[in-house]
């Protein structure tokens, strides 16, 4: 089980590495470049959230977590935990109270989350965004169901922390001056964000006209081109929706 869990632990840095932003991005210069490197930027961002889901499958199917009991589950959540420099991985009983590897039981709960009940219903989560109730950052969470004899017995999960999973990918896409990533919900909301100019949670809460009418574009189409101003900047974006997601992901250039 160790070695088939570290494999794993290893495709995630091997997927975290294979991405740069070689060149300032020109869009009328090299629209192919620029869809190839928004192409593997989606895949290096759902690459980490898909090797830690498959991790959390594999583990779920280990008799320790299948126990429902935390002394038992601990020192495999534990290994994984000290491979996620940027997560918080978590383990919830049904009733919704959760263990985490540094505290052991918190004095949070977890069962008024949405995405809980499709948790209970057997069903895994992948991509919603909370913030922590004991870290208090935003993060995206990844969970999956334990199932013993056909019921969930126990829940194990994972929260990205947004600002620090930024930071990691600023590192290793090794961003050109100027340019910039950006990852958007359905609502506009943005999810990561690089963009020193854009400091704002959302566009159509706090953007200028020009800013809202780009998005309001982004937000109804697959993928395209758009271009923007922010702060007496001129901003260039480039973009696609993800079909795994269903989040806009979005590469661009400020001049």
């Amino acid at each position: 089980m160790k070695i088939k869990l570290f494999s794993v632990f290893f495709l995630i840095f091997f997927l975290i590495s294979q991405v740069t932003f070689s060149s300032i991005i020109n869009f009328e210069e090299n629209e192919e470049i620029s869809n190839s490197i928004l192409n593997s930027f989606i895949a290096l961002v759902e690459g980490k959230m898909n090797s830690n889901l498959e991790i959390q499958r594999i583990l779920s199917r280990t008799a320790e977590l299948k126990s429902g009991k935390w002394m038992l589950a601990k020192e495999l959540i534990s290994t994984f935990q000290y491979h996620e420099d940027y997560s918080l991985i978590w383990y919830s009983l049904p009733d919704g109270n959760y263990y985490r590897s540094d505290v052991g039981l918190t004095d949070q709960n977890l069962f008024d989350r949405k995405y809980f009940p499709s948790l209970l219903n057997k069903n895994e989560v992948f991509g919603d965004i909370v913030t922590g109730k004991t870290s208090g950052k935003k993060s995206i969470i990844i969970a999956v169901p334990v199932i013993n004899n056909s019921e969930v017995v126990s829940i194990i999960g994972c929260s990205i922390y947004c600002e620090e999973f930024t930071k990691a990918l600023i590192e290793k896409v090794k961003l050109p001056d100027k340019a910039f990533f950006l990852i958007m919900d359905n609502d506009g909301n943005f999810i990561l964000n690089s963009s020193e100019d854009l400091l704002i949670d959302n566009p159509f809460n706090e953007g200028t006209t020009s800013f809202k009418e780009a998005m309001k574009n982004v937000l109804n189409t697959k993928n395209g081109y758009e271009e923007f101003e922010y702060n007496n900047k001129l901003h260039k974006i480039i973009y696609e929706k993800s079909s795994l997601t269903n989040w806009i992901y979005i590469i661009g250039q400020t001049y």
